[in-house]
């Protein structure tokens, strides 16, 4: 099989990455690079990425999103037999649903969001349009 790197270590995005790959069982190269340490701002990580992460690399794809990579590897490697996988696409919609919110609802906290989109005023301009966004949607003002 063709070698897996993960980049990234130390926060709770990349340790995810981490556990799926220990829990499949995966041999894989790990580049322990950690956040605001320089360590991805350099020439070779910013080739992959645009200076965060985690980021998985396998064969020729490249992911940099947490989610991403526990989706990748659960859907393309042969899963422990006490892991759950989604089988069908019902099962797909509530296992994407449940990831989303814990991704962005319990993990990304305001201090995080504060500091990557810096101005937070612009942050709330638009976190209050995509609020709004599913009643104009259906009409209901």
């Amino acid at each position: 099989t063709e070698e897996i790197i993960l980049w990234g270590a130390t926060t709770g995005r990349s340790m995810r990455a981490h556990w799926v790959l220990q829990e499949f069982g995966l041999s894989y190269e790990t580049k322990p690079i950690g956040p605001r340490t320089g360590e991805t701002q350099t020439a070779e990580y910013l080739a992959i990425n645009q200076g965060k992460g985690p980021t998985l690399q396998h064969a020729d794809l490249t992911l940099t999103e947490s989610v991403a990579i526990l989706s990748y590897v659960s859907q393309n490697f042969n899963a422990p037999s006490d892991f759950f996988v989604p089988n069908s696409r019902y099962e797909k919609a509530r296992s994407d649903e449940l990831t989303a919110f814990i991704a962005m609802e319990l993990d990304a906290h305001t201090l995080y969001t504060m500091r990557l989109h810096g101005d937070i005023t612009q942050f709330m301009v638009v976190h209050r349009q995509l609020w709004t966004l599913p009643r104009t949607i259906s009409g209901s003002n």
